[in-house]
């Protein structure tokens, strides 16, 4: 982005901060800065609080789940390795690595 250096050294600044966030506002406004324990709360309250869109599961429930998408990504990888370049076959595998079961 087009940006003095000011304004780049006060958003490195911000994107250092553990307990702040800085997001993309709605209609092209621009960037925001909001409190991380903020936004988990207006995520919960306004998205996944809502009953007609998300269903609560249960944790074993929740692990069987993350442990199926895990398979499945695993097999659409190895079904479209020869698509893939070696960056994205990385970054597929390193992260899939990285993300743990959260329970």
């Amino acid at each position: 982005p087009n940006l003095l250096w000011p304004q780049r050294n006060a958003l490195r600044f911000l994107r250092q901060r553990e307990d702040l966030l800085v997001v993309n506002c709605d209609k092209n406004l621009g960037p925001a800065v909001i409190e991380r324990s903020r936004y988990v709360d207006f995520a919960f309250r306004d998205h996944l609080r809502d009953a007609s869109t998300y269903r609560r599961h249960s944790k074993q429930g929740a692990v069987k789940h993350m442990h199926h998408v895990r398979l499945e990504l695993q097999k659409w990888i190895e079904k479209h390795k020869a698509f893939l370049s070696s960056n994205e076959k990385y970054f597929l595998r390193v992260n899939l690595k990285e993300n743990t079961d959260p329970f």
